[in-house]
């Protein structure tokens, strides 16, 4: 379980960098776009998307819990690589995620779901037994003499 923990917080955070650098890039607000203070309380309907609270488990498929444990073993080999620079770790994360399938907005929001859900931790963990013992049993039929 910590694991999965460990994966999906290196995984986020690296993804989340590369959000933060970007938005630096573009530099701060102009002082005329910043909009006042809220005097009224935030509606539900009123919070965007990247706001919006941690998504269930069932909002997941599991298709995309699959897809994000085969880009979390990914992250976690990437992140090993003590060779590469922040730059180059982050291109190779952003591309693990989409040949995974998945947008970074989602890989992102498993993540964080995992960490807060068990539920969600459970079918990760699930998704990736089922990875290493897939890649077991690759293993030993190459292992097998031919006839």
């Amino acid at each position: 379980m910590k694991r999965i923990f460990a994966l999906a917080t290196a995984g986020t955070l690296l993804l989340a960098t590369a959000a933060t650098a970007q938005d630096m890039q573009e530099g701060p607000p102009a002082p005329n776009s910043i909009p006042p203070a809220q005097t009224e309380p935030m509606e539900p309907r009123d919070i965007p998307p990247s706001m919006a609270p941690p998504a269930v488990s069932a909002e997941f498929t599991d298709e995309q819990i699959a897809a994000f444990a085969n880009a979390a073993l990914q992250m976690r080999d990437l992140n090993a690589d003590g060779a590469l620079s922040d730059e180059e770790r982050q291109t190779q994360a952003e591309a693990i995620v989409a040949d995974a399938g998945l947008d970074t907005a989602t890989y992102t929001a498993i993540g964080r779901a995992a960490q807060s859900d068990p539920a969600v931790a459970q079918r990760i963990q699930m998704a990736i037994s089922a990875l290493n013992e897939g890649d077991m049993a690759d293993e030993a039929m190459q292992d097998e003499p031919d006839m």
